[in-house]
């Protein structure tokens, strides 16, 4: 077979070339010495792929085997594109009007007005640049439609009431610092007819530039099953149909679901990113991603993060594509469905097979999700 190699840093490239002919048997070991520059920072991998050599009469000279993906240490392993927008703090000392109600926690600054509902502990609308980026307010996120290895489990996060499940404040204390303006918020995750399924401490800064840190420390109830996904759902702007990221791709990936991806800086629009299940179900998701971009002709929104993350774009809402039962009776929602999530539930094989391996299972009781919110004007 042809062994070639390349060695990317933030999804760009830095080397590439062939390794010289060489024959291993089945089963058996072999040794080749690559000299390649590592950059000192940034997320480097090496990917070496196998491509057929010999023709025969199902697979073509050239085909492509199968590929490894070797991370490298350096120095600096932090995605340098995802460091710089969470760098992206704006002047120290411009002016924020800061005014509240007792719903409500308006903050205005140089080119942008933001409201934040205490009722819900979520930003309800965000307006940058003259143009607000929210159809909907945002959402707290915990459901998924189910896919058809969900057909078991379902049942569970049903009876858990997780599909109905919504976000409340309890408490909203705001204060200005030099940084910016800090919101924080006393919340939880629940139900109807069932007890709290989280308690969150919401922290939110919003920086003179207009970037949003949130942290959100979670507590989850230890008498409910396995979360099927935790994240931040926002309604977004239509017409912000374009993305790139850097993570697992081009195609979807989950937790337990990305050998066939690499991890690169991809591009496309938000309907290419959406995978067309004869069923409708959960789809679309890219795992282990450092940040996320989306935008059109002239404003554009950055999700960057200093943990790795999934994220899901979507012109469907999870509620559609649980409700309809073939993909051709979709109906987009108007927005861009932007998901941002600390983590999902594995995707497993449970429609013919075993349940998900409890090493994909999210069930973790305490945790912090960490992003920052970046809209921009292009120039």
């Amino acid at each position: 077979m042809g062994i070639s190699y390349e060695v990317t840093c933030d999804g760009i490239c830095t080397c590439e070339g062939k390794l010289p002919e060489c024959s291993i048997p089945p089963h058996g070991e072999g040794r080749v010495k690559l000299n390649v520059a590592i950059p000192k920072s940034g997320r480097v991998y090496l990917k070496i792929t196998y491509k057929c050599l010999l023709e025969s009469p199902m697979v073509p000279v050239g085909h492509v085997l199968g590929f490894d993906e070797i991370p490298l240490e350096n120095a600096d392993g932090r995605n340098q594109t995802a460091l710089w927008w969470m760098n992206q703090n704006g002047c120290q000392n411009g002016i924020m009007d800061v005014t509240e109600t007792d719903s409500r926690v308006t903050v205005k600054g140089n080119g942008f007005t933001y409201q934040y509902s205490k009722k819900n502990g979520l930003f309800e609308s965000l307006c940058y640049g003259g143009r607000e980026y929210l159809n909907k307010p945002m959402e707290i996120n915990i459901w998924r439609a189910p896919t058809d290895n969900d057909m078991y489990i379902k049942q569970e996060w049903k009876r858990a009431r997780y599909d109905k499940a919504y976000a409340r404040s309890y408490d909203t204390f705001v204060k200005q610092t030099r940084d910016g303006v800090t919101i924080l918020s006393r919340m939880s995750v629940s139900a109807a007819s069932v007890s709290r399924i989280l308690d969150i401490k919401a922290l939110w800064t919003v920086d003179h530039s207009g970037g949003i840190e949130v942290a959100l420390d979670v507590v989850k109830n230890e008498e409910f099953p396995e979360l099927p996904r935790f994240g931040v759902r926002l309604f977004l702007s239509r017409e912000l149909e374009n993305v790139s990221y850097y993570g697992y791709g081009p195609m979807e990936s989950y937790r337990d679901k990305h050998r066939a991806a690499s991890h690169g800086r991809y591009c496309g629009t938000v309907m290419q990113l959406h995978e067309d299940y004869i069923r409708p179900q959960e789809n679309g998701s890219h795992f282990d991603c450092d940040y996320v971009e989306l935008w059109d002709k002239q404003f554009g929104l950055t999700v960057a993060s200093k943990q790795r993350f999934s994220f899901q774009a979507s012109l469907y809402t999870q509620e559609e594509l649980e409700k309809k039962k073939h993909h051709f009776e979709l109906e987009e929602s108007g927005s861009t469905v932007l998901c941002i999530d600390y983590d999902l539930n594995g995707i497993g094989s449970n429609s013919c097979g075993p349940t998900v391996m409890e090493k994909y299972r999210f069930h973790d009781r305490e945790f912090r999700f960490a992003f920052k919110l970046v809209p921009f004007v292009k120039g």
